[in-house]
């Protein structure tokens, strides 16, 4: 049986910005939640060997303010 023959219900936390169009055109909808705080890893990618100096920064700060650095 594939997805499209059977609708699901599931919840799921995903961004909202891949799920940008779907929000947009009621495919899927926002539910706003009260209490727990949902996390996830984050994760920065670059070519070479290591980042420039400038997203080195960049990505301290980020850290910093997301309290995981």
């Amino acid at each position: 049986m594939s997805s499209r023959s059977a609708p699901s219900c599931a919840p799921a936390a995903v961004s909202a910005l891949a799920v940008r169009d779907d929000l947009h055109s009621g495919r899927l909808v926002r539910v706003e939640m009260d209490g727990e705080v949902i996390t996830r890893p984050v994760a920065a990618v670059w070519a070479g060997r290591e980042p420039e100096p400038a997203a080195s920064r960049l990505l301290a700060v980020i850290a910093d303010r997301l309290g995981i650095g």
